[in-house]
C-alpha cells in the first residue's frame, strides 16, 4: 500500500475544489464569449483571434507564473490572481466587442493559467507516483465535470447584459474558499532557478507535442465548437450541451484511463487517445443529424482524447520534482497555450473559407498527426535511453 504523505488528502480536497471550480468558470466563459461575439457581428475568424490573445496571456503565464511562484509563495499569487481574474469578468460586460476584449481576454488568459500552473505543480508534487495517474485522473474528471457544468449556466442567463457576467465573478471568487482550506499544505518555493522552457520541453517531448494538440482541441472545443453547432443547423441551447456531452465523458472515462496510466507505458497511451479522438472528429459530419449519435461521439471524445492532458501531467512527475515541476507544468502549459493560440483563429479562417465541416476535418487530421509524430519522439527516445 502506497503511503501517503501528512495532510495529502486534505491538500487534495483544498487544490481539486480550487481547480474545479474555476474551471466551472472557464467551461463557462468561454461559449459565452463566442456567442456573445457572435451575436454582435463577429466573423468566426474575428472570435478565433480574440480567443487566441487569451491563449497568448496562458502562454506568458508559463513564463513567468513559476517565477511569481518563488517570489511570493502559492497562496498569495493564486489569491491575487483569482481577485484580478474575477475583476477582469465584471469589466467585459461593459462593451462587448472583439477588439475592445483584447487586453482583457489577454489578463484574464494570464490570471487563470497562473492558478492553474500553480495548482497543477502541487497536485503533481504531492502524489506519490505509484497513484499519480488515477489522483490526476481523478483531477481531469472534475475538470471534465466542471466543463460539463459551466455550458448549462447559459441557458439560465443567457449571453446579453450583465448578469451572465457578474455570474462569472462569483463563480471565480468561489475559489477562495478552498484555498485557504488548503493554505497550510500548498507547496513552498525552494529558491532554485528553474529550468528553461526548451530545457523543461526537451525532457518531456511526448507531453509537450501531447498537450499542444489537446490545446487545439479544447480551444476548438470551447470557441469554434459552438459556432460549428449552430452554423450545422442547431441553436444555441443544443450547442452547449454538445460541450456538455464532452464533460460527462470526461467525468466517466477519465478514471479508466487513469488506471491505465499506472499500469500501461504513459506515451503509448497517449497515442491511443489520441488515435480514439481522430476517429470521433472523423465521424463527428456524418453525427450531427443524429442527436444521441452526435452525444456519444463528443462523451468519447471527452473520455479518451481529454485524458492527454492529465496523463501528460503524470509523465511530468516522473522527471521533474520541486521548483523544476512547478517551472515544467508553466512550459507544459505554454504548449497547451500556443495550441490555444494557433488553433482558434485558424480553425475559424478554415470554417469562413470551407463551411463548418473544416473544423472536424481539421481535427481529426491533427489528432492522427500527433498520433505519429509522438510515435517517432518515442522510438528516437528508446534509442537514446538504450
Amino acid at each position: 500500500m502506497t503511503e501517503l504523505p501528512p495532510g495529502f488528502w486534505r491538500s487534495m480536497v483544498g487544490v481539486f475544489a480550487t481547480l474545479i471550480v474555476f474551471a466551472v468558470n472557464v467551461a463557462f466563459a468561454l461559449p459565452l464569449y463566442a456567442l456573445a461575439l457572435d451575436q454582435v457581428g463577429a466573423s468566426a475568424t474575428e472570435v478565433g483571434v480574440n480567443s487566441a490573445i487569451q491563449a497568448v496571456g496562458v502562454l506568458l503565464a508559463g513564463v513567468y507564473a513559476p517565477r511569481l511562484f518563488q517570489r511570493f509563495g502559492a497562496i498569495r499569487t493564486m489569491v491575487t490572481s483569482t481577485i484580478a481574474n474575477a475583476a477582469i469578468d465584471v469589466a467585459m460586460a461593459f462593451w462587448i466587442d472583439p477588439w475592445v476584449w483584447l487586453p482583457y481576454r489577454f489578463l484574464g488568459g494570464f490570471t487563470g493559467a497562473t492558478v492553474f500552473i500553480i495548482g497543477e505543480a502541487w497536485i503533481v508534487q504531492a502524489t506519490p507516483d505509484a497513484i499519480r495517474g488515477r489522483v490526476l485522473a481523478a483531477y481531469g474528471a472534475g475538470v471534465a465535470a466542471a466543463f460539463g457544468v459551466g455550458p448549462l449556466i447559459l441557458p439560465f442567463v443567457g449571453v446579453v447584459g450583465y448578469t451572465p457576467y457578474v455570474v462569472l465573478a462569483g463563480i471565480t471568487l468561489v475559489t477562495l474558499g478552498p484555498m485557504w482550506f488548503a493554505r497550510k499544505e500548498a507547496p513552498r518555493p525552494k529558491g532554485r532557478v528553474p529550468p528553461s522552457l526548451a530545457k523543461a520541453l526537451a525532457r518531456a517531448p511526448v507531453a509537450a507535442v501531447a498537450v499542444l494538440f489537446f490545446g487545439v482541441m479544447e480551444s476548438a472545443q470551447f470557441t469554434n465548437l459552438p459556432i460549428y453547432a449552430v452554423r450545422s443547423g442547431l441553436d444555441a441551447e443544443a450547442a452547449a450541451f454538445l460541450i456538455a456531452a464532452i464533460g460527462a465523458g470526461g467525468l466517466v472515462l477519465l478514471a479508466p484511463m487513469g488506471w491505465l496510466a499506472d499500469r500501461m507505458d504513459r506515451k503509448t497511451l497517449l497515442r491511443l487517445a489520441a488515435m480514439g479522438g481522430a476517429l470521433c472528429y472523423a465521424a463527428l459530419p456524418f453525427a450531427m443529424d443524429n442527436p444521441p449519435l452526435r452525444a456519444l461521439l463528443m462523451f468519447l471524445m471527452g473520455g479518451i482524447a481529454g485524458s492527454l492532458y492529465p496523463i501528460s501531467l503524470a509523465l511530468l512527475g516522473e522527471r521533474f520534482v520541486g521548483d523544476d515541476l512547478a517551472a515544467a507544468t508553466g512550459a507544459i502549459i505554454g504548449m497547451y497555450a500556443i495550441g490555444a493560440l494557433i488553433g482558434p483563429p485558424t480553425l475559424g479562417f478554415l470554417m469562413d473559407a470551407g463551411g463548418p465541416n473544416a473544423l472536424p476535418a481539421a481535427l481529426a487530421a491533427a489528432a492522427a498527426a500527433f498520433a505519429i509524430l509522438a510515435g517517432g519522439v518515442f522510438l528516437t527516445a528508446r534509442r537514446r535511453d538504450a
